[in-house]
């Protein structure tokens, strides 16, 4: 299979400057930076027409509206005759970048190739930019014998969705092809071009494939470029635009050192210059005027401002008058001074001096990195960092600084006092950078799934109360609480449920309490204070039937106090119990005299008869009657009283 080249396509997204390098514009007979149209930007008027499925897109850079992409049918642009119609050298370079091959049916599309298109006689392959003859019309060709040449053998497989600098030079009947700066081959012509008088860019003919993809910064020479000129081109245009790598970040800990730093790359140098514009407005210079006569005559500057890398514009306001102009003065971003250049009329009271804020520039500030020393609220606003090459102007992104502050506590946990089995809440307030981590702790010991501000202490306990506190932690430090200490309310645990107590024994009355602090007790018998009666325990030895009625005991502490409901003490003189038989077992109080009578009737109260009084010599009595015969009657009834 015999292929051709005719030419191939270029690059360039800058516009030629005095700054350029001389290969650039020598002997350039158009450039198609494709800036939103077809135009050529090399002064030579080859401007470019739009036919058929031609629109803009994105260039290499991400640019919009920056190149050309053909969607595969039939479009193409007319540039006319940059180079005339026989030229004896020239040089053709583009940036391209194809996505797919639509071949005509049966022909297998060629790997290397952008565009393909197929005669009787061989494959045609053109990489962007089609020479035609005139005498075949448009699209046609002079002759297919006179095309047969291997220009693309050993040409670097080209990949799809890929930009690439593809550059052809013509000289003499010698052809070479570069492909990103290096040149891939060198082949001899067989035929001159005398017949060739008209360009188009990715034009299809009626034996032509269809080309699918984008097409940029197209540049035409009148000449050939050498193979550095070629190689320097690329570098050139590869380096147009300073691509950034590494954006800064605004996050910085609050009164620590930090560095806002930005990476980028370009083969060609490139500049930086920082900027700052506070948040609070702190950059702005002031000053106020002075007047004389109804006439500003100067202004006097209060506060020079910081960030000036402008002249900034200063205007009066009020005062009655008009016509007051001035001009600020600026030294290391700062305003040193301000000239009245029109004292205006009728100031009939001073103005206002208002001079417009900095553009945030940084003098000095030209390196890769800001560093910023204890970060504080001063600090704050938009920082950005813009890097210049000879071609252009890049700015970063804006970055609103971020302090990063440790944990800090609000409000303290506050000590708590609760009843007996309800429920506690400790709770702590703190800022800091988010997240905030919480542990607490109870005696110093850690409280397992206590992770949040707030701590519920459920059924509270003796066993509850103690000392609490709680740490705060975040990426950039910890800090821990006070002490909270959890206390209980007096609370009777085992109330004094009342007592039956016998005559003449020791008897004790027991209330169990819980509390913190020190809890004090005070027993009463019938609303009046019990003489030191103090303890959880009150002793009753031999008691007697004065010793009757009803019994409290208030708890207290230095948190309050608790009282027991009043309840009775009864004073029986003994235990009494029967046997089967006319007996009364007496259990009493030993030496103690007792009383046993008996009657037959209950419902008089009158007739009972003493049957005997007795001395307790031990413990328990078992009296008998002998006079009665329990099987004949009357019914006897007995009952013990004490002794008189």
């Amino acid at each position: 299979m015999k292929t051709i080249f005719v030419l191939l396509a270029a690059i360039a997204l800058l516009a030629i400057s005095a700054k350029a390098q001389s290969f650039l514009t020598n002997g350039l007979a158009a450039y198609y930076p494709f800036n939103g149209n077809a135009n050529d930007a090399s002064g030579n008027s080859n401007n470019g027409t739009i036919y058929g499925g031609v629109t803009l897109t994105s260039d290499r850079f991400g640019n919009p509206n920056s190149a050309y992409s053909f969607n595969g049918t039939n479009g193409y642009i007319d540039i006319g005759k940059p180079i005339g119609s026989s030229p004896s050298q020239f040089t053709e370079s583009a940036w391209v970048k194809y996505v797919s091959l639509q071949s005509t049916p049966g022909v297998p599309p060629m790997d290397p190739i952008i565009s393909q298109r197929q005669t009787e006689a061989s494959d045609w392959v053109e990489l962007g930019i089609q020479f035609t003859s005139s005498s075949n019309g448009v699209g046609g060709l002079a002759s297919d014998a006179s095309f047969q040449y291997n220009a693309c053998a050993g040409v670097t497989q080209i990949q799809p969705d890929t930009w690439t600098f593809i550059c052809g030079v013509y000289s003499n009947g010698t052809y070479k092809i570069f492909v990103n700066g290096n040149l891939e081959n060198s082949t001899s012509y067989p035929f001159s071009l005398q017949s060739y008088d008209d360009m188009f860019l990715m034009h299809q003919t009626t034996w032509s494939d269809y080309f699918q993809g984008s097409l940029g910064d197209v540049r035409i020479y009148h000449r050939a470029l050498s193979n550095s000129e070629v190689t320097n081109l690329y570098n050139y245009e590869a380096a147009e635009q300073i691509n950034i790598t590494g954006q800064p970040n605004g996050n910085v800990p609050a009164g620590q050192n930090d560095t806002l730093s930005v990476s980028a790359s370009s083969p060609i140098p490139f500049s930086y210059q920082w900027y700052f514009i506070p948040a609070n407005g702190s950059g702005q210079a002031g000053g106020y005027a002075q007047i004389l006569d109804n006439f500003v005559y100067a202004v006097v500057v209060t506060n020079g401002g910081f960030g000036y890398g402008n002249i900034p514009n200063v205007s009066f306001s009020g005062g009655g008058g008009t016509g007051a102009l001035a001009f600020a003065s600026v030294s290391n971003g700062v305003v040193d001074n301000i000239t009245v250049t029109n004292a205006g009329y009728g100031y009939s009271s001073v103005p206002s001096v208002v001079i417009d804020p900095p553009n945030g520039l940084l003098p000095g500030q030209t390196n890769s990195s800001l560093a910023i020393s204890n970060a504080s609220q001063a600090n704050l606003g938009e920082y950005f960092v813009v890097l210049s090459n000879s071609s252009e102007t890049v700015t970063s992104t804006i970055v609103n600084l971020n302090l990063l502050y440790p944990p800090a506590i609000t409000n303290q946990p506050q000590d708590q006092i609760v009843n007996a089995y309800e429920n506690a809440s400790l709770e702590v307030g703190a800022t800091g950078t988010a997240p905030l981590s919480y542990q607490w702790f109870f005696q110093g010991t850690n409280l397992l799934d206590s992770d949040t501000a707030d701590l519920i202490v459920s059924n509270v306990t003796p066993q509850s109360l103690g000392q609490y506190s709680v740490i705060i932690t975040n990426s950039f430090g910890s800090v821990t609480s006070s002490i909270a200490n959890l206390y209980l309310y007096p609370y009777l645990e085992s109330p004094f449920p009342g007592a039956i107590t016998i005559w003449g024994q020791t008897n004790t009355l027991s209330a169990e309490a819980w509390g913190s602090g020190n809890l004090s007790y005070q027993w009463y018998l019938n609303g009046a204070a019990i003489s030191g009666a103090t303890s959880s325990n009150l002793v009753l030895a031999g008691i007697q039937f004065t010793n009757a009625g009803l019994y409290s005991v208030v708890v207290s502490s230095s948190f309050g106090s608790v009282t027991n409901t009043p309840e009775q003490v009864v004073v029986n003189p003994a235990n009494v119990s029967l046997a089967l038989r006319a007996d009364v077992i007496i259990q009493g109080t030993v030496g103690y005299l007792y009383t046993i009578q008996s009657t037959t009737n209950l419902q008089n109260t009158n007739s009972w008869v003493t049957e005997t009084n007795v001395i307790l010599s031990q413990p328990v009595l078992d009296w008998d009657d002998n006079s009665v015969d329990v099987h004949a009657g009357p019914q006897k009834f007995y009952r013990v009283l004490p002794g008189q």
